[in-house]
C-alpha cells in the first residue's frame, strides 16, 4: 500500500487530462476500461487503466453494471463458476435497475426460430449449442452502445496516445451472440484490422472473455476496433477525431 501514492502520482504525470470528454477536464481517478466486473473472479488486463475525471468515471457505473451481466450471456453452458457469477451480476443489477431485469423475456422454441428467421439466421448455424433467446428492454439494448463510446476512446488513446476531442465521435454497432456467431458474419470484412494485442494477466490469456483487431490511421486521425466478448457480444467502433471532415469525405467518395 506504501507504493500505491508514488505509482498514482507517476500515472497522472504521464496522464494529466481525461481521455473520455475530449481532455477538457484533468484526470483524478484510474478508469478500468473494461471494467473488473466484466472478467471472471475480477481478473481483468494488464494495461487497461485509462485517465478519467470524476465525472466521466461515475456516469458509466450503471453501464458497467448490466455490462457485467451481459458479457456473461453465452450459448454454451456456463460452468458453476461462471453460473455464480451470473446469477450474482443479475441481482446486483436488479438492486439498481429492477425494471430493466423485469422486462427481460426468455422466448420459447417456437418464438425463437421465429426470432432467428426474421434475421437470416437458422439453428444450424448453432449445432451443438442449446440456443435461447431472452428479448431486452430498450433501456437495457442502449448500454453496448454507450459502453462501447467509452471503450472506443479508451482503445484510441491506448494505442495513439491521442484523447478523441469534442469535434471527433465514435460509431458503434453491436451485435449479439446471435448474430457475430453465426456462419454469415462478414469476418472477412475486418481484414483491414491486422493488429491484435496480447490480452493477459500474470501470465493467464484473457482473450476468451476479451479480445479486439483493429487498425490506426494517421490522416484525419481515427481507427477502427472489432471488440468481442467471449460468446456474449461483438462491437466494431469506428473512431475519428474529426467527425465533421470524415462525413465530408464519405461525401465526396459517394458522390
Amino acid at each position: 500500500m506504501g507504493n500505491r501514492r508514488p505509482l498514482r502520482q507517476a500515472f497522472f504525470k504521464a496522464h494529466p487530462r481525461c481521455c473520455f470528454c475530449g481532455g477538457d477536464e484533468e484526470a483524478v481517478q484510474e478508469d478500468h476500461i473494461p471494467a473488473r466486473s466484466l472478467f471472471r473472479q475480477r481478473e481483468w488486463p494488464v494495461g487497461y487503466v485509462f485517465p478519467a475525471c470524476g465525472g466521466c468515471n461515475r456516469e458509466s457505473a450503471l453501464d458497467e453494471l448490466a455490462m457485467g451481466w451481459l458479457v456473461r450471456i453465452t450459448i454454451s453452458d456456463p460452468d458453476p463458476q461462471g453460473e455464480r457469477e451470473m446469477a450474482r451480476a443479475l441481482v446486483q443489477l436488479h438492486a439498481k435497475r429492477p425494471d430493466w431485469v423485469a422486462g427481460m423475456k426468455e422466448l420459447s422454441r417456437v418464438e425463437t426460430r421465429r426470432h432467428m428467421r426474421e434475421r437470416g439466421l437458422s439453428l444450424e448455424s448453432f449445432k451443438g449449442y442449446d440456443v435461447g433467446v431472452v428479448t431486452m428492454p430498450p433501456e437495457l439494448l442502449a448500454v453496448p452502445e454507450r459502453y462501447g463510446q467509452k471503450l472506443g476512446k479508451a482503445l484510441y488513446y491506448l494505442h495513439t496516445e491521442r484523447i478523441v476531442p469534442r469535434s471527433g465521435e465514435v460509431r458503434v454497432s453491436v451485435y449479439p451472440n446471435a448474430d457475430f456467431m453465426a456462419k454469415a458474419f462478414p469476418r472477412d470484412s475486418f481484414g483491414i484490422l491486422t493488429s491484435r494485442p496480447v490480452i493477459s494477466r500474470s501470465g493467464k490469456a484473457l482473450e476468451e472473455q476479451f479480445c479486439y483487431r483493429y487498425a490506426t490511421v494517421t490522416e484525419g486521425g481515427g481507427a477502427g476496433f472489432l471488440v468481442q466478448f467471449g460468446e456474449s457480444l461483438a462491437m466494431v467502433l469506428l473512431v475519428v477525431e474529426d467527425a465533421a471532415a470524415y462525413a465530408e469525405r464519405r461525401a465526396a467518395r459517394a458522390g
